[in-house]
């Protein structure tokens, strides 16, 4: 019975997940992620925590900076501001300032170490 329940409460996130993925480049409400989990906000908030580690706000913002920079490898010559209004930041500097928090670089370091013969870099991305 309890892992039934682990079990929908995963499914359940995961849904919620997938909104995020898709709302990659907005910020998702969290009315519209606790709907798509079938759970009340405050619920939906504690079962998030519990099931991924981090708040939805701050899985959110670290996939938004780890989707920018598999963006950033797969198209180097992109310009910053261009890569940041993309993923939804305002502006460069709050792209290159979640860049630094996440990752521990900045987006212009980040994409000239991949394109030298470290091309196999692979950032941790940081829980913090």
């Amino acid at each position: 019975m309890v892992k039934l329940a682990l079990l929908d409460t995963e499914r359940r996130i995961e849904r919620a997940l997938a909104l995020m993925d898709l709302e990659i480049e907005s910020r998702p409400r969290l009315a519209a992620l606790s709907r798509a989990a079938s759970l009340s906000p405050f619920y939906f908030v504690r079962l998030f925590k519990e099931v991924t580690g981090e708040t939805p706000l701050r899985y959110f913002r670290r996939l938004k900076v780890q989707r920018a920079d598999e963006f950033l490898r797969a198209n180097p010559e992109t310009d910053l501001t261009a890569l940041a209004l993309k993923f939804g930041y305002s502006s460069q500097s709050a792209l290159t300032r979640a860049f630094r928090i996440f990752l521990g670089c900045v987006p212009g370091r980040c994409r000239t170490y991949f394109q030298s013969e470290h091309s196999n870099f692979l950032p941790k991305y940081r829980k913090i």
